[in-house]
């Protein structure tokens, strides 16, 4: 999407060597804090490259906003117009729409932020009262939406807030398109499906003098993160073939003609790296155990992958090779809202994280061949 800039949404994973990186490549960055604007600033970077995508702000924050010179900002209600104008009157604002249609999404808002179509007029009307400046529309039709027609109709009605906006005496100049697009593996059919949706739409209905951005937060780091855990423990159900560790002479070994299943419990939880995928997403097909050393020929048993917690079941049923005690599990596309979102539940550390890249993606990023070295504690 050539006209399409990136505010990566820093929320999805705030690795500082991420944001680091994503910086020094020419990224924008949506924040929805004043935390998270910090967290950019101290990169070094210009205000001018962060939008406070959060419709609702504290008066702290706002005021902070002010004071590091953050102007571009979302709202959705004439209510918080109350507060610009008292707390930071020379914002730039834009105004997040409600998508009036509704698609499936793997995380839907449920109408909880946006403006309706029908209340637009009498918002912008409250703003033009208090001179506030509005600069353009924003709207999010929910992460990992599945259709990609599910961008024109939100775009339709964007069109109709520009027609309103300039009836009014607004000159609107930015259209924020929010987030939503794929970005794990084997995504990139459906993701070139849905840019080519929002390229002719773009196309026909915003001239190039709108100035167009997104917030991807998945799509920048799903697969760029991948989960290893180890197995602590295992659990051989009725009537299964079983043994604890690699001898099989060993005393507590247990035996029999049928094999059923096996639970295996890894030192990670619902409440670590996989709190998105198991609590938000349940049943995504994205989450797959990868086994480190195993057969082709290894006999194929189902299995349960579990975390901690009476209910944390990370995989119900997976068809996996014996493993033991002490073997390792990695999982791809974990990326995104894992460190985020993870806890400490049950004494957990979150997973320490180490960084690599190819030699060659690095020098085409640092052509000065900069190197940069983490230390571990």
């Amino acid at each position: 999407m050539p006209r399409v800039k990136i505010f990566y949404a820093v929320k999805c994973n705030s690795s500082e060597p991420l944001l680091k990186v994503l910086a020094d490549m020419g990224v924008s960055f949506d924040c929805a804090s004043k935390n998270e604007i910090e967290a950019v600033l101290k990169l070094g970077i210009s205000p001018t490259r962060i939008v406070y995508a959060h419709p609702y702000k504290p008066v702290s924050s706002l005021l902070h906003a002010k004071y590091k010179d953050v102007s571009l900002m979302t709202f959705d209600c004439s209510e918080e117009l109350f507060k610009v104008k008292e707390f930071y009157p020379s914002a730039r604002l834009l105004l997040r729409l409600l998508p009036e249609v509704e698609f499936q999404a793997e995380v839907q808002f449920n109408g909880k932020f946006g403006c309706p179509l029908s209340d637009v007029e009498n918002v912008l009307r409250v703003a033009k009262q208090l001179n506030l400046n509005i600069v353009g529309v924003s709207f999010h039709v929910g992460s990992g939406v599945q259709d990609p027609k599910a961008y024109v109709p939100i775009l339709h009605q964007s069109k109709k807030v520009f027609d309103i906006a300039n009836s009014l005496g607004f000159v609107l100049n930015v259209l924020d398109i929010g987030g939503g697009f794929p970005g794990h593996q084997g995504s990139l059919k459906r993701f070139e499906a849905m840019s080519t949706v929002i390229n002719k739409t773009l196309e026909e209905m915003f001239p190039p003098s709108i100035e167009i951005i997104a917030e991807p937060g998945r799509y920048i780091v799903a697969s760029a993160f991948t989960v290893v855990a180890y197995i602590f423990g295992k659990r051989c159900h009725s009537n299964v073939t079983c043994m604890y560790g690699k001898d099989s002479n060993r005393e507590n070994s247990m035996s029999s003609n049928h094999e059923t299943s096996t639970t295996y419990f890894l030192n990670d939880s619902i409440f670590g790296s996989f709190v998105d995928c198991c609590l938000c997403r349940p049943g995504s097909e994205e989450y797959t155990p990868n086994i480190l050393r195993h057969k082709s020929e290894d006999k194929l048993v189902e299995s349960t992958i579990s975390g901690f917690a009476p209910f944390d079941v990370l995989n119900k049923s997976v068809m996996l090779p014996d493993l033991n005690v002490g073997d390792w599990i990695y999982y791809e596309n974990m990326g995104a809202y894992t460190m985020s979102m993870a806890t400490s539940f049950n004494g957990i550390s979150v997973p320490d994280i180490m960084y690599h890249c190819l030699e060659n993606l690095w020098h085409d990023v640092y052509s000065d061949q900069r190197l940069y070295c983490t230390k571990r504690p």
